[in-house]
């Protein structure tokens, strides 16, 4: 009995192939975390530009009805809607002498193209003094 120890060939077959099914999973998990790691620095940036615009309302951008729409830098778009707001309880609504305006302003960040254009949509309210109101 003149047997060598070692692996046949189908058991280094099975083995390789083993190896490359793991190898494609860990590839494809690594490619997915890529992905989502892109995705959110796209996000991340669409807040910055968000954050900018929407604090720049009523300080260099006067908060007045209507839309506005423009780019950030060559990557970014945006469209901006401002409208008066009038909370909708009954017993938070402010009397008819209230001398601020509030306002709602709607601020929608996109980028990239069709079918891949991705977009954020960002809310808040302003408020100011009311044209000859007076404290």
């Amino acid at each position: 009995m003149n047997r060598r120890k070692g692996f046949t060939l189908l058991e280094t077959l099975l083995a390789l192939t083993v190896f490359v099914g793991a190898f494609g999973l860990v590839l494809q998990a690594l490619g997915g975390a890529m992905r989502m790691t892109r995705i959110s620095g796209e996000i991340s940036k669409a807040v910055m530009w968000a954050q900018n615009k929407l604090d720049a309302v009523g300080i260099d951008t006067p908060i007045k009805v209507g839309r506005e729409a423009g780019n950030f830098g060559r990557d970014y778009r945006f469209a901006m809607d401002i409208s008066e707001f009038q909370p909708q309880d009954s017993e938070v609504k402010p009397s008819p002498g209230f001398p601020i305006q509030l306002y709602r302003v709607e601020l929608i960040v996109s980028w990239g193209e069709p079918p891949f254009q991705r977009q954020e949509v960002f809310t808040t309210l302003k408020s100011r003094v009311r044209d000859g109101a007076f404290f």
